[in-house]
């Protein structure tokens, strides 16, 4: 479908290079200048592909719309009209175009005014759209129904494609189960209805990414950011802008050099550093001092703060700590209400089955190459107010978003192990590629061997919360797996053999399924709590009814142990897994009632077998509230990973890639048929229909089946 023709050069584009049986829709509000170029188009040969329309787009979409039939039928949508309309379009065009099909919105860049100051001298047309241009691509950044690529062509496309995962069968399952939990009296429906339909659910992890090109729009998710990143890159600054508070804490640490005369050289090191240089503000500011403690350097501050009538500042001491990733004392205190860490910088050498580095005082170019990732070893020196990169390279891994080691990665990994857990959460933060060198070296069995060795378990657990608990819980538990870690990291029991095969597939399958599911109820007004649980619960789901003996005594399920032994969490993490766990079974054994338009009531579960005598009418309160008081604020998380069960049980996780058996022109030819239309697209729909039956049939079978299907047509006309 194309919405706004004009005299129809586009239009003539995507009729050539449709098949002959392809269809295009054509509205435009005026047929007059349409027909100026239908003569080329008519000498094109496309002229038959063409369906024009004249008058306003918006009624006829309505229509269609309304009528199901239409849902999900366009492959692909361009829409070059009027611009105040666009997010009117947008919210029709939706329904229209199928899962994995594509929309196109021309004029998105506006002439560069988006990213244009507000006193810029714009044109009066240009300036009046612009506010509608702006509204549209901030819906577009949010819909999580989509992903979006915005290209700087022109004045710019966004195409953004429909991924719309199972909306319609979890959204209809979840409106009619706290429809029905509703009705019994457990919860205000009203309220349960606007966290079902209302997208309250925003992530907070989005963020704004600056882009090489000044006409791109700033976008704010990442999936914008990953697309647009490929053709521009991301800009990054090479000097920092400071905030008025970082201005006064640093010009005071400047005049405590001066006040001794000292030769001390501070730098901002690390994450903040990086950050800024992203344009991201950072509050977290490390200090790397290059000839003296950082608990002498906070002496000094407070000596200088005596002199000149302020007030000492107390200073905090943290002892060394490998297990916490603190191999050096560092010294803490409070500046212009900030915490200050202080720390000097050091080289380090490592003993081989130690990550714990023998260490002695080093330069800043020794500090940069003993850190992690180039990325992190970029300093700000205070003293000159310059950004130095001593690895040669942090600021271009950082424009062209490569994560990379300073050193040879598998020496680095080898040092410390726990880097490989960091490389993999700053790649999944920051949507960042991880080189191909750093893979190989991650995946290496040696390095997988020092992760078991020479980590904490406690360390494990907590790169691996902020993994879930960050803006790419799939990708970065999905890199696990393809380095082959998921076993090294989440280390079952000892003998203990799964009983399904390559689980560690199976349980990224389901926490992608969780997430893509979260993203598509975008009502579920999850607390960062209940969704790092929510996630937690989908990866294990597929061992949650296996089980093992500790000992002779005691059987004991391997989520529990993988928990409390392997990520060392909290007790009360994986008790509330188990609990969600349970609670699915349960919920999936009153699907049935809750979603039935009849008057329906279980008489028995096998969950609850010593009911009370109550009224059929009460048992399903009941039952809901047994499960509801067992798992409180989880049950929306329990509903959802029932949701996600019943469509992986069926196996229909990835089913809009499933490719016809039969296309349309074969079916024209099999039915002898001139032209396509009406008749195709029905034997299409039937088809799929007969495919997701018999998901193991062939060609020839399907081809059986609607011939079968024909001559059954004609002996009963």
């Amino acid at each position: 479908m194309e919405i706004g023709v004009y005299t129809g050069y586009s239009l003539l584009s995507t009729a050539l290079a449709l098949p002959d049986d392809g269809k295009i829709l054509a509205l435009d509000i005026n047929r007059e200048n349409y027909e100026i170029g239908l003569p080329i188009i008519e000498k094109a040969g496309v002229a038959h592909k063409i369906d024009f329309r004249e008058g306003h787009a918006l009624p006829l979409l309505d229509q269609m719309v309304d009528d199901v039939n239409f849902h999900g039928s366009f492959d692909f949508i361009f829409v070059d009209a009027d611009k105040d309309k666009y997010l009117n379009y947008h919210k029709r065009l939706i329904d229209l175009v199928k899962v994995g099909g594509v929309i196109g919105y021309d004029n998105t860049l506006w002439n560069g005014s988006l990213v244009a100051p507000p006193d810029a001298p714009l044109r009066k047309y240009v300036r009046y759209y612009r506010d509608f241009v702006l509204e549209l691509n901030k819906a577009l950044a949010v819909d999580t129904r989509v992903e979006i690529c915005q290209l700087p062509v022109g004045d710019g496309i966004t195409f953004p494609i429909h991924i719309q995962l199972k909306r319609k069968i979890s959204m209809v399952m979840a409106i009619k189960v706290s429809e029905k939990i509703a009705q019994v009296g457990w919860f205000g429906r009203s309220y349960l209805t606007t966290v079902i339909t209302v997208r309250a659910f925003i992530p907070s992890f989005q963020t704004t990414v600056n882009f090489r090109n000044p006409r791109f729009l700033l976008p704010r998710t990442r999936v914008v950011y990953r697309c647009c990143r490929a053709v521009s890159g991301v800009v990054v600054s090479e000097n920092i802008n400071l905030t008025d508070k970082e201005k006064q804490i640093f010009n005071q640490l400047v005049q405590v050099l001066r006040h001794f005369n000292l030769e001390t050289q501070l730098r901002v090191a690390g994450g903040w550093v990086r950050d800024k240089l992203l344009g991201k503000e950072c509050y977290d500011i490390d200090i790397a001092i290059d000839n003296m403690l950082g608990k002498e350097f906070c002496d000094k501050v407070n000596g200088y703060l005596a002199s000149t009538g302020g007030k000492s500042q107390g200073i905090g001491v943290i002892q060394s700590n490998p297990d916490q990733s603190k191999h050096l004392e560092t010294a803490r205190m409070r500046l212009f209400d900030v915490w200050i860490d202080f720390v000097n910088l050091r080289s380090e050498d490592y003993a081989e089955n130690s990550r714990i580095p023998t260490k002695e005082f080093g330069s800043a170019e020794q500090d940069a190459y003993r850190r992690d990732l180039t990325i992190n070893s970029l300093f700000y020196n205070i003293n000159t107010c310059l950004v130095e990169d001593f690895t040669g390279r942090g600021l271009d891994d950082l424009k062209s978003g490569k994560i990379v080691t300073p050193l040879p990665p598998k020496e680095t990994f080898l040092d410390d192990p726990l880097r490989v857990l960091r490389a993999i959460r700053f790649s999944t933060m920051f949507d960042f590629e991880m080189v191909k060198e750093l893979k190989v070296a991650a995946a290496d069995n040696d390095v997988k061997s020092a992760i078991a060795d020479k980590i904490s378990r406690e360390r494990i657990g907590h790169e691996i919360n902020l993994m879930v608990s960050g803006n790419q819980p799939v990708k970065a538990i999905d890199y696990i797996s393809e380095l082959g870690l998921f076993q090294v990291v989440f280390t079952p029991p000892p003998n203990f053999e799964l009983k399904i095969s390559e689980h560690d597939k199976i349980c990224v399958n389901y926490i992608n399924a969780a997430w893509r599911l979260l993203g598509a109820l975008g009502g579920c007004t999850f607390s960062d709590e209940q969704r790092r649980l929510y996630l937690y619960a989908a990866l294990f789901f597929p061992i949650r009814k296996t089980v093992y003996g500790e000992n002779k005594k005691k059987i004991i399920s391997p989520v529990k142990h993988v928990f409390k032994k392997s990520l060392k969490l909290k007790a009360s993490d994986a008790e509330n897994i188990i609990k969600l766990h349970n609670a699915v079974d349960k919920f999936s054994s009153l699907i049935p009632f809750m979603i039935s338009s009849e008057d329906m009531n279980p008489v028995e579960v096998d969950w609850k077998s010593d009911m009370i005598d109550a009224p059929d009418s009460s048992r399903l309160r009941i039952l809901l509230g047994l499960i509801l008081r067992e798992i409180k604020d989880f049950w929306r998380a329990a509903l959802m990973l029932t949701v996600e069960e019943e469509i992986l049980k069926l196996g229909l996780e990835k089913v809009w890639e499933v490719k016809p058996l039969i296309n349309g022109r074969d079916i024209m030819k099999l039915l002898e048929l001139k032209n396509g239309g009406p008749v195709v697209s029905e034997w299409q729909q039937k088809l799929i229909q007969w495919q997701l039956a018999y998901p193991c049939g062939n060609v020839q079978e399907c081809i059986d089946w609607m011939m079968m299907q024909t001559q059954l047509k004609h002996l009963t006309t």
